[in-house]
């Protein structure tokens, strides 16, 4: 009644009145997970929630909240695919982590009578410290695997080098040794052919000389020959030269002869017979009457007589009254004439002696024909085989090239190859070191998420704590990990030894700082935190940086 007598009767005071009361006496309480999107929707839709509320974040999360934030971080790590691991039960690992650390904390400050408070926000930090932990050793540890699957890989990639290349030393050997046997077989041929042809050549050079000394005697026997015959070739040439000179004057003393003497028509009648002509008186005048009578004389053939005529010349000649000088009185041409039968009986005489020797001449020339066709058939043979071993050597030198560029292709195989097999040999004793240590790190990725777990809660909620409480959260996160199926924790590494590398303290210890083992292990935790704590320590017994 009071707040009605003060109070104006207006709608509008009253309504104001209202909004004061309920300002001063009504308090709402309302309950939402920070990782829900209700909470930062109505935020922005009603600013007075951050204006004229109080949020406390103070008090702590209900496990299912924790549950929820941590799905949702983890939903976006996308290392976690590769792991035969639950979501949900990495999620509850992390809330049940968080809840151990939350009591040991408290007993740590009931023991300690330090107030240590652990806010429900460090959750968050404990699963994003996890995340980033899990990618980083999750890479190195994956590249190193890549390299021990590269080097296996060369390994591999080098064994089939080596049989290849053994492969192609086999294949190459037969066509060396084919090569180098056909090689020896034409040295064969080229030495049987050269043999062949050096016999060939003396058996040439012999003829040759068989041939020569044919030849000259030949040329000596018709050199006599010649001799004899050329005996009477003088006087036969005076004798022709006697008719050449002879005049009508001296032709016409014959001719005017109506029947003349026995000696005289014997002469014409022997010159008619030698020339072919008929014998009788009035034919022999018209005979040498003719123009042609002294050229018929000089082409006559005084090798080629007939035998018949041979005989009547002879016959003639052997007369005591067929002497020129006994013919003379009868006439200059007829004396000429008579010189010029006689001169042919001789020449037939000194012919008919040396007819022996004119036919072993003849004789004598077909052999050295023979010979000489034989001869040049030897000479045709012998270029022929110099021709072919010409072309045999041309093949031998082929075949040397091939021989040289397969040998130095097998060379440089058989280097390739001992430098291939050093190699293997050399990644074979690895082979093993590389087995092992790709066993230890596939290890080492089955127990990364539950080692990553107890690092990240070493980092997040174990830094404040004591050595004694320290080895408790520790203990209690592996015993939450090992309860978890796909949480292993054995990584064959001390967790302070892998948040920073092994020449971090080895620097701290060489700078004087502090090697005592809690201190150092602080240190650590403290570098490898993403979030530094307070640290006090006015000494400068940590080698910190204030």
């Amino acid at each position: 009644s009071r707040h009605a007598v003060q109070t104006p009767e207006n709608p509008q005071t009253i309504w104001r009145s209202v909004l004061a009361r309920i300002a001063d006496s009504l308090h709402a309480i309302l309950c939402l997970s920070p990782t829900d999107g209700r909470l930062h929707s109505l935020c922005k839709k009603r600013p007075a929630l951050l204006t004229c509320c109080a949020l406390d974040f103070v008090a702590p999360w209900h496990e299912e909240s924790l549950y929820s934030v941590a799905v949702a971080r983890l939903e976006q790590v996308p290392r976690l695919c590769s792991y035969q691991l639950s979501l949900s039960c990495l999620a509850s690992a992390t809330a049940k982590a968080y809840g151990l650390a939350s009591l040991v904390t408290q007993r740590s400050s009931n023991e300690t009578g330090r107030r240590i408070h652990l806010a429900s926000a460090a959750h968050s930090d404990f699963v994003q410290v996890f995340a980033s932990l899990l990618e980083r050793f999750g890479s190195e540890l994956a590249q190193r695997v890549e390299h021990i699957n590269i080097a296996l890989g060369m390994l591999q990639n080098q064994i089939k080098i080596v049989s290849q290349l053994e492969q192609s030393m086999e294949g190459l050997r037969p066509q060396v040794e084919l090569l180098r046997a056909q090689k020896e077989e034409h040295e064969g041929i080229i030495e049987q052919e050269k043999s062949t042809m050096a016999q060939a050549t003396s058996d040439l050079e012999t003829e040759q000389l068989s041939v020569a000394g044919q030849v000259q005697r030949l040329e000596n026997l018709a050199a006599e020959l010649k001799a004899t015959l050329e005996a009477a070739v003088p006087e036969l040439r005076s004798a022709i030269k006697a008719i050449e000179r002879l005049d009508k004057k001296d032709m016409q003393e014959l001719k005017n002869l109506t029947t003349p003497p026995p000696v005289v028509g014997l002469v014409l009648e022997c010159v008619c017979t030698l020339l072919g002509q008929k014998t009788d008186w009035g034919s022999a005048k018209l005979f040498i009457s003719d123009t042609n009578f002294v050229k018929k004389i000089k082409d006559f053939d005084k090798d080629a007589i007939p035998e018949k005529n041979v005989a009547k010349l002879k016959a003639c000649v052997r007369r005591d009254d067929f002497e020129p000088a006994q013919v003379e009185q009868y006439g200059k041409a007829a004396r000429v004439l008579c010189t010029w039968c006689c001169v042919v009986a001789t020449y037939d005489n000194l012919a008919t002696e040396a007819a022996p020797k004119r036919q072993i001449v003849k004789e004598m020339e077909a052999e050295v024909e023979k010979a000489k066709e034989k001869t040049a058939s030897r000479q045709q043979d012998l270029d022929a085989s110099i021709q072919k071993v010409m072309e045999l050597e041309e093949q031998q030198e082929a075949l040397q090239t091939q021989v040289q560029t397969l040998e130095g292709e097998t060379d440089k195989g058989f280097k390739k190859l001992e430098a291939a097999k050093m190699l293997t040999e050399i990644l074979g004793d690895r082979k093993a070191a590389w087995k092992r240590q790709g066993s230890e790190i596939a290890n080492q990725l089955r127990n990364l998420p539950g080692g990553m777990l107890m690092a990240s809660a070493l980092v997040v909620f174990a830094g404040a704590l004591g050595p004694r409480h320290r080895d408790l959260v520790l203990a209690g996160v592996s015993r939450i990990c090992s309860e978890s199926p796909g949480l292993g924790t054995k990584l064959g590494k001390d967790l302070f030894e892998l948040l920073v590398p092994t020449s971090v303290p080895r620097e701290w210890r060489e700078t004087a700082s502090p090697s005592e083992g809690f201190l150092t292990q602080s240190s650590i935790v403290a570098c490898a935190s993403w979030k530094w704590p307070l640290c006090i320590d006015p000494q400068g017994q940590t080698g910190l940086p204030r």
